[in-house]
């Protein structure tokens, strides 16, 4: 009989880390490689960067002979703490079959770290030298190892381990300024090396960089809750102690086996705070003699040096589910035991992402203490002005490239639907490849465990069916101790349908086509806790627009890390000698892209605010009086990033310029701006594009040569922002509506961060901004949030590899969004509080954007609160906002041979004062 650890009052035990890794080794030792392996995993999913943990679990792997598992958490760990000697000989027994040179140069590193064996043989003379290095640091000799050091890295200048202990002694020798600019150096150089982490943040602190410091130390808390390295670096009393957390515990239910119950002494772990566990025992510290090789990590060698013995890995069997979220689970267990690719650890054989300590729902006590640490973070962050990194979701990223089997088989054929889906998984793998990243094909309706496919091909075309199985996908993924850090849809709208949601304004249009649902955990669809993006096909079943477009996708993230390499050791070799600064300039530089606007002449100068953080006047046309054809057109494609404030229809690709009625023309009012004949095929094309116009991202039964948003796509475009109803902007400062939302999405983008990221936080910015000058989102601010779509890879950045690699980071909490809704008001006369005086004011401030106000129709609603209280029938009862009433213009336009329903949008406060204007584009 198994025996659970359990309380007096048998109840499941909280255990303390201490008691975990005791348990752990007692596991190992015994050869109980799947408890290990389960228990490891359990804690994981709630301290994912605990060091000794992942080191447990990479051992638990190798000894089920899973060494494809165990080896890229190994490597992680190795990059993480060079220093560590249980990681260099555990990689040592990984790579000594397969890859014998690199099972050599792990064991010459344990050597340099103490360990001592007599088969080892001679010592190349670096490693020798390194090792000696190293010996004098422990004897304080650091005049001496300084000497030395140099001598090693000139022989090791990519060897991180040469590196630490270099910086070990600039951190005795030289001045702060001096190991500011080695840690900052090596840092760049080892950015997932948490020593360089902890240097810096040290030293940027000192320096008066308080922002980056806590975010640095965010990082270092998350990768290390345990807080090994910086024990090992500063001792146990440093002086940032306080934002590691107290207790690490976890609710612990697993049937404890016979063997490792009895390499216990038959002890079950009785309550209490258990056994103090020695530094030693769990890291080859630093401070200990160099040759001595610490008791329990003996132990662990010795007891994980056997081959797999009579216990036989055995894999769990996920049962057959009738729930979607029973099957996901399956589904993302079966990913674990055929390819740990959701593996909190196994999956990247990289660095965890730069994530927070997460709380752990399953303990109490894990609540409390990760509670005092966030506690500290917020304290530090709220003096910082950085409140939102310390509520960040500490979770590992997964990249999910989603669709339906219905869908593509439905419009594309089966044929052509597996060659998609194979083409979905090539994409996944390349983002897998990414440093923080994994990737994963969800296609709902295909997910099968041991039973039948996870959604019925009925429920695969519902949208909220479909947004429930992403929930469900993420609270799998969250067991894992990851989450959907971004999302792909493949396919448009008749693949994955849109969400039709309620239009907030009064206009022309019935719904509003929407992904944001697919972006959200709950129903508050206004503000994304992911970034999605979407990558359409054309109209028809041919599917060459689609493939073409994945295909991009997938080169340009397998070329993600394909960077300059090559410079980067020189500049380290060089920067601590300081002798050839001339080198720094082979560096990549930033990109300074040349940037292109185009706007109606109506209302530039809200546009050129809105393009001030990528292009200037300069860079800025306005229609009248160009039109489409009177420029060369490679100004539209040889481009980085292209911005589009024009008018569009939702039955013709054109979009329209409209002049300012205050200037005089002789040409059309509404001249033809931009059509697909612009947008040459000739291997060019602006990397992001943000358009205001109107149904410019309505793309829904359409050809390239029907929209200009497939059209950009087509000609290679990574990603288009477009709204797929009528969106309102302004006329001049200040920016509100579509304006205001790509002023935001520009700085973001400008900033390195990717497409979806600049554009989830681009809504954050605009919710806070029109909350603080209102304090709610109106119609307008409502209907931009929701109608705005990004089309195309929602990680793309505009600077490609050299964006500054800012990570997605989910906030615990989505900011409170009020809202207000309007109640129209009964038709043939002027409501309560509006004079004839203030609706001439109106037409007056409107007339030159939308001349010919006398045949103009004009209706009116009240704002009123979303939560007001409901009559009998269902109905809200009307609450005024503040008095507020909204005048709403609408004229009809003819442009071309097509009719354009133009609407100008008027807020007025109690005393009838014009507080807001918005114009339709």
């Amino acid at each position: 009989m198994n025996p659970k650890i359990e309380t007096p009052s048998g109840g499941v035990q909280i255990i303390g880390r201490a008691k975990l890794v005791l348990l752990l080794t007692a596991a190992l030792e015994s050869r109980s490689y799947r408890f290990a392996r389960q228990a490891a995993v359990s804690w994981l999913a709630i301290f994912p960067g605990d060091l000794t943990v992942q080191w447990a679990l990479a051992r638990a792997w190798m000894g089920e002979g899973r060494l494809d598992l165990a080896t890229p958490i190994l490597e992680k760990l190795a990059a993480q703490d060079p220093e560590d000697v249980q990681v260099q000989l555990a990689l040592a027994e990984a790579y000594r079959e397969n890859k014998p040179e690199m099972a050599q140069e792990a064991g010459y590193q344990a050597a340099v770290l103490g360990w001592d064996s007599k088969t080892s043989g001679e010592l190349p003379q670096a490693y020798a030298q390194l090792r000696t290095v190293r010996k004098l640091i422990l004897a304080g000799e650091y005049s001496q190892a300084e000497a030395g050091v140099y001598a090693a890295l000139g022989m090791m200048p990519t060897s991180a381990l040469a590196a630490v202990l270099h910086l070990r002694i600039a951190m005795q020798t030289q001045d702060a300024a001096a190991r500011r600019q080695l840690a900052q150096l090596y840092h760049t150089r080892w950015p997932d090396t948490l020593v360089f982490t902890l240097a810096l943040a040290d030293a940027d602190l000192r320096a008066g960089q308080e922002a980056n410091a806590v975010q640095l130390l965010h990082q270092a808390v998350s990768n290390d809750p345990a807080a090994q390295i910086p024990v090992r670096l500063w001792g146990e009393t440093f002086r940032y102690r306080p934002l590691w957390p107290v207790r690490l515990e976890m609710a612990f239910d697993l049937p404890v086996p016979v063997d490792v119950s009895a390499r216990l002494g038959g002890n079950n772990l009785a309550t209490g705070e258990g056994i103090a566990v020695e530094a030693a025992a769990e890291t080859a510290d630093a401070a200990a003699p160099a040759e001595e090789t610490p008791a329990t990590e003996t132990a662990a060698q010795e007891g994980l040096g056997h081959a797999v013995g009579d216990e036989s890995p055995i894999e769990e069997t996920a049962e057959a589910s009738e729930s979607l979220e029973e099957t996901l689970e399956a589904f993302v267990q079966s990913l674990e035991r055929t390819e740990g690719s959701l593996d909190p650890v196994a999956a990247a054989p990289e660095a965890a992402p730069a994530a927070q300590v997460s709380e752990a729902k399953s303990s109490p006590a894990v609540s409390e203490g990760v509670q005092e640490v966030a506690a500290v973070l917020d304290h530090l962050a709220e003096r910082l002005q950085q409140t939102e990194a310390p509520r960040a979701d500490g979770r590992y990223p997964v990249y999910v490239v989603f669709s339906t089997h219905t869908g593509l088989e439905k419009k594309y054929g089966l044929q052509t639907a597996e060659i998609i889906e194979r083409e979905m998984q090539r994409l996944a793998e390349a983002v897998s490849k990414r440093r923080h990243w994994s990737g994963l094909v969800f296609l709902p309706d295909a997910v099968k465990s041991d039973g039948p496919a996870g959604m019925s091909a009925d429920a695969a075309v519902d949208p909220w069916q479909l947004k429930l199985a992403l929930t469900d996908l993420d609270q799998a993924l969250a067991k894992k101790g990851q989450m959907i850090g971004a999302l792909v849809i493949i396919g448009g709208p008749d693949v994955v349908p849109h969400h039709r949601l309620p239009n907030p304004s009064d206009d022309d249009d019935a719904e509003v086509p929407s992904d944001n649902p697919y972006a959200t955990l709950d129903s508050n669809y206004f503000v994304a806790e992911w970034p999605v993006g979407r990558i359409p096909g054309e109209k028809g079943s041919d599917a060459g627009m689609l493939l073409e477009q994945i295909r991009r996708m997938t080169r340009y993230h397998s070329q993600w890390k394909v960077t300059p390499a090559w410079v980067k050791p020189l500049l380290m070799l060089v920067s601590w000698l300081d002798r050839i600064p001339f080198l720094r300039s082979f560096a990549p530089a930033s990109s300074g892209a040349p940037s292109f606007g185009y706007s109606a002449s109506v209302w530039r100068r809200s546009s050129l605010a809105a393009f001030r953080p990528v292009g200037d006047g300069k860079a800025l046309l306005v229609s009248p009086p160009e039109f489409s054809g009177s420029f060369e057109p490679k100004r539209l494609t040889h481009v980085d990033v292209g911005y589009y404030n024009l008018h569009g229809l939702p039955d013709t690709a054109e979009w329209y310029g409209q002049r300012d009625f205050s200037e005089a023309h002789s040409g059309p009012d509404y001249p033809v701006a931009l059509s697909a004949k612009d947008l040459a095929k000739n291997g060019r094309a602006p990397k992001v594009v943000f358009t205001e116009a109107c149904y410019g991202g309505l793309i829904e039964n359409k050809s390239e040569a029907q929209s200009l948003c497939l059209r950009f796509l087509s000609i290679g475009s990574t990603a288009v922002v477009a709204s797929t109803v009528i969106a309102y902007g302004s006329v001049a400062t200040p920016l509100i509506g579509a304006d205001l939302l790509g002023q935001y999405f520009w700085k973001h983008l400008r900033d390195g961060r990717p497409v979806g990221e600049a554009l989830l936080r681009a809504r954050l910015d605009l919710v806070k901004e029109m909350t603080r000058r209102q304090g709610f989102l109106d119609a307008e601010d409502q209907k931009t949030l929701i109608s705005f779509v990004l089309y195309g890879d929602p990680l793309a950045s505009w600077e490609g590899f050299r964006a500054n690699g800012k990570n997605i980071a989910r906030l615990k909490t989505a900011p409170t969004v009020n809202t207000v809704q309007e109640s129209a008001e009964a038709e043939g006369s002027l409501p309560k509080g509006v004079t004839k005086e203030a609706l001439l004011e109106v037409k007056q401030v409107v007339a030159p954007y939308l001349p010919g106000l006398d045949h103009a129709e004009v209706r009116f609603g009240r704002q009123h609160s979303a939560n007001s209280p409901k009559q009998a029938n269902g109905a809200a009862v009307p609450q005024n906002a503040n008095g507020r009433v909204v005048v709403t213009l609408e004229k009809q336009v003819k442009i071309a041979q097509h009719v354009h329903h133009h609407f100008a949008r008027a807020t007025l406060d109690a005393q009838g004062k014009i507080v807001k204007l918005a114009v339709s584009r």
